[in-house]
């Protein structure tokens, strides 16, 4: 059973690599292209995933949320890291 569910296993470090190096709304689309394709994978047994099971149908929402999750979190730790560039900079003027 866990052959047909690789495809989000496959998929899930690009969409983490298109949120680090294009934030939020990237890792969305990289999300739903991922999730369009991994919908159309064949598995070992020559069959398209089965969204009528509730397997799949709760592999690729937990899929598509995580993904979600993950470039929030990604697009959040850049905003904080612009921050704490910009406060050190100000602390340098500050401290001239």
């Amino acid at each position: 059973m866990l052959e047909s569910r690789i495809p989000y296993v496959t998929f899930f470090p690009a969409v983490m690599l298109a949120s680090f190096y294009g934030g939020f709304y990237v890792g969305l689309l990289a999300t739903l292209v991922s999730a369009f394709l991994a919908s159309y994978w064949i598995g070992p047994d020559g069959k398209f995933l089965d969204f009528r099971s509730t397997a799949d149908l709760l592999g690729m929402a937990v899929f598509i949320l995580s993904n979600i999750a993950t470039a929030w979190i990604i697009e959040s730790w850049h905003r904080s890291q612009i921050k704490l560039k910009q406060a050190e900079m100000e602390a340098v003027r500050a401290d001239e």
